[in-house]
C-alpha cells in the first residue's frame, strides 16, 4: 500500500452514451462525499442517445474544490475506444480499469461476465467498477452501500451486490483518511430547484430544451410547486405572466433559442409590471450551435432581452451554493419590484456535479415570506401592454407617457440601493497585484488555480451592474483581464460601457470550460 502523499485526485469514467456513464460518477462522487472529500464531476456528452463517446471527471480533494482536473490518476473504461481517446490524460503511474478484457494492459474487471452470472440487466454491471475503485482507495465498503440505497432505493440490493463483488476482487493502493466534514453531491439545476421549493408556491412553465430542461425536471419531483410543460418558448413566457399576475410570482426559462422567443413576453411582463423570475442557461451557439456544450456568449443578450427600456434584473451564477444563493435573492427581488429578474447560468453550472455543506442550502429570511402583493379578486389589478397610469388606465398624451417612464425606471436606483446594502455585488478572492475579472461558470478553475500574483473578482450582478466596485478594482490594479468563455469578450465590453475602463482578455470558446492549463497563459 502507497502512503498518501496528494490531497486531490481524478478519475475518468468514460464509455458510450446510453451506457450510466454519468450515474456511475455520480455515485462515486456521493460515497466521496459522505467520506468527507470536496468533489466536482465534469460531464462530458454530444447529442447522442446511445453510441459515440461520453465521460465524466471526478475530482475529489481533502480541501475545497469548484472545478475538475483536465488530467487523471485512474481511467474507469467501459469500452476500448475510451482507453484510446482518454489514454493520454493519465498521469505518470495510472491505471486503467477496463469493464472487460480489451487486450490492453488494464487491471480487467469482467464486468459482462459477472453482471450475466448475476441476473442483472442494463448497465449495473457498471458498480463492479465503481466498488473495485473504492477499495482501490482504502475505503470501507459500507459508504459504498450507504450511498447506493440513497441513490438506487428498491434497486439497492444488485448495486451493493456487484458493488461487493468489485471491492472483493480488487486491492488496496491507497488508504484515504476519513474526511472532516461530511458533504451533499448536486448539480447546479438540483441547487436552484432546491431553492424555489424551499420557498414554495411557485407556478414554473416551460418548454424542454438543453440545458434548462433540469431545473424544472427537478423542480416537478416536488409538490410544494406547480410545473407545467407547455407547447413552446412563447407560451412559457406568456403563461407566467397570467401566473404572475394571478398567483403574485411565477418562473419560467430555457437557453438561447427558447429565450429568444420570449423576448416580446419580456417586455409585456415589464411594462406591466409582473413579477416573472427566468431561468437562462446559456449553451454553445448561435442557433442550434453545439447543443450540449457551454459557453457565454448570451451576457449581451440577457442584458438587453425585450424591446424598450424598463428594469430589469440579471444575477450571474458560478457554482451550486451561488446558483441557491441568487435563486432566492431573484424571487426576493422580482416580487418586491414587480420586474423580471434573469437567473443566467449555463451548460457548466447546470449539469456539473458540485459538493455542498447541508448549511450552505439554507433559505434566508429575505425568502421565507415572499408578500404576493395584490391578487385579482381581492381588489382590482390592472396589466396592460399599452403604456398606463399607475391606476392601470392607459394613456399617450405626452407629459403622461414621460411620467410613466421615469416612474418604472426610478425603480432601478431603488434596487441597486437595496442590492448592494443587503447582498453581494461582487466577491474579490486573493491579494495579488494583477487582477482577473469574471462572471458564471468560469469561477471554479480560477479559485481552484488562481495564478501567482494575481487576485481574481466575481461579478454576481450584470445588472445592475456594480461599476463603482469595479472600476476602483481595475484602477488600482497593475494588469486586469477578463477571463471568459465566448469569443468576443463580452464581458470586458460591458465593464468598459459601464465604467469606460478596458481590460486586457482571455478568451476560450470551443465548448469545453477553462482549465488550468488556459489560466498558465497568464503568468
Amino acid at each position: 500500500m502507497e502512503q498518501v502523499k496528494n490531497n486531490k485526485w481524478s478519475v475518468c469514467f468514460a464509455g458510450e452514451a446510453g451506457k450510466g456513464i454519468d450515474k456511475t460518477a455520480v455515485l462515486f462522487g456521493k460515497i466521496l462525499a459522505s467520506y468527507g472529500y470536496s468533489v466536482f464531476i465534469y460531464r462530458d456528452y454530444g447529442s447522442l442517445i446511445r453510441g459515440g463517446h461520453n465521460f465524466s471527471i471526478a475530482t475529489i480533494s481533502q480541501t475545497d474544490i469548484l472545478s475538475h482536473e483536465d488530467s487523471f490518476d485512474l481511467l474507469l473504461a467501459y469500452d476500448k475506444n475510451s482507453v484510446e481517446i482518454h489514454k493520454d490524460g493519465l498521469k505518470i503511474g495510472g491505471q486503467v480499469f477496463a469493464a472487460n478484457d480489451f487486450g490492453i494492459e488494464a487491471i480487467n474487471l469482467n464486468q459482462d461476465k459477472i453482471t450475466k452470472e448475476s441476473g442483472a440487466s442494463g448497465n449495473f454491471g457498471n458498480n463492479i467498477g465503481c466498488g473495485a475503485l473504492m477499495k482501490h482507495f482504502g475505503i470501507p465498503f459500507e459508504f459504498f452501500a450507504a450511498a447506493a440505497e440513497k441513490q438506487f432505493g428498491d434497486r439497492a440490493d444488485i448495486v451493493k451486490e456487484l458493488g461487493r463483488i468489485g471491492y472483493e476482487e480488487a486491492t488496496t493502493k491507497f488508504q484515504l483518511p476519513l474526511g472532516d466534514e461530511k458533504r451533499i453531491v448536486i448539480d447546479g439545476s438540483e441547487a436552484g430547484a432546491k431553492a424555489i421549493s424551499a420557498i414554495g408556491g411557485i407556478p414554473a412553465f416551460y418548454y424542454p430544451m438543453t440545458p434548462a430542461t433540469g431545473l424544472f425536471e427537478r423542480l416537478q419531483e416536488d409538490s410544494k410547486c406547480d410545473v407545467f410543460q407547455v407547447d413552446d418558448e412563447v407560451g412559457a413566457i406568456n403563461a407566467a405572466a397570467g401566473a404572475a399576475f394571478s398567483r403574485g410570482i411565477a418562473l419560467t426559462g430555457s437557453s438561447g433559442g427558447g429565450i429568444a422567443l420570449m423576448g416580446e413576453g419580456v417586455s409585456f411582463i415589464g411594462i406591466a409590471e409582473l413579477p416573472v423570475v427566468i431561468y437562462f442557461a446559456q449553451r454553445q451557439g448561435p442557433s442550434t450551435g453545439v447543443p450540449t456544450y457551454s459557453e457565454q456568449a448570451d451576457l449581451k443578450f440577457a442584458l438587453n432581452l425585450g424591446p424598450g427600456e424598463f428594469p430589469k434584473i440579471v444575477v450571474s451564477a458560478g457554482d451550486a451554493k451561488g446558483m441557491y444563493e441568487l435563486t432566492e435573492e431573484a424571487f426576493y427581488l422580482a416580487q418586491k419590484y414587480r420586474c423580471p429578474v434573469t437567473i443566467l447560468s449555463d451548460k457548466n453550472i447546470a449539469e456539473n456535479y458540485f459538493s455542498v455543506r447541508e448549511s450552505d442550502l439554507k433559505l434566508r429570511e429575505i425568502a421565507k415570506d415572499l408578500q404576493r402583493g395584490a391578487l385579482p379578486g381581492l381588489t382590482t389589478v390592472r396589466a396592460s401592454s399599452y403604456e398606463h397610469n399607475e391606476e392601470g388606465f392607459t394613456i399617450e398624451d405626452a407629459e403622461s407617457v414621460q411620467a410613466a417612464n421615469e416612474r418604472r425606471l426610478k425603480k432601478m436606483e431603488l434596487i441597486k440601493e437595496d442590492v448592494n446594502d443587503n447582498f453581494e455585488m461582487t466577491r474579490t478572492y486573493g491579494e495579488g497585484e494583477n487582477l482577473i475579472i469574471f462572471t458564471g461558470s468560469v469561477k471554479g478553475a480560477i479559485i481552484d488555480n488562481l495564478p501567482e500574483n494575481y487576485r481574481a473578482m466575481e461579478i454576481k450582478y450584470l445588472e445592475p451592474f456594480p461599476g463603482e466596485t469595479v472600476a476602483a478594482e481595475i484602477k488600482k490594479a497593475k494588469r486586469a483581464m477578463t477571463v471568459e468563455m465566448n469569443a468576443t469578450g463580452l464581458l470586458s465590453q460591458i465593464i468598459a460601457e459601464k465604467t469606460g475602463l478596458a481590460t486586457e482578455k482571455l478568451l476560450k470558446y470551443d465548448g469545453r470550460p477553462i482549465v488550468k492549463k488556459d489560466l498558465e497563459k497568464l503568468s
